[in-house]
């Protein structure tokens, strides 16, 4: 069974802010290059369905996704999800950048 994720349920919501607020303003991130190209990569990939066991643009699975997407950048990861985990460097106090 194939499900298929609508691209507008991905789309931040882009609200008024109430009147006499300030609106908020995201900061700025420096990006490494292949964090754009991963991103644009896994977006241009939005709506196809889930398959399981699916490593392709006719249907991804949650490893196939994101094998597909990383070889796409150039960067080979491996097929499975404990794959994906074992080949992984933990960190003790991850810190987002």
């Amino acid at each position: 069974m194939a499900t298929t994720v609508a691209a507008d349920d991905a789309r931040p919501s882009r609200r008024r802010p109430a009147a006499g607020t300030r609106p908020h303003r995201a900061r700025r991130r420096r990006r490494h290059p292949a964090h754009g190209g991963v991103l644009a990569i896994a977006a241009s990939l939005l709506g196809i369905p889930y398959v399981y066991g699916g490593s392709t643009p006719a249907g991804f699975d949650c490893s196939g996704f994101t094998m597909y997407v990383f070889a796409r950048a150039g960067i080979s990861l491996p097929r499975t999800a404990a794959g994906q985990q074992a080949a992984s460097t933990p960190v003790s106090n991850p810190q987002p950048r």
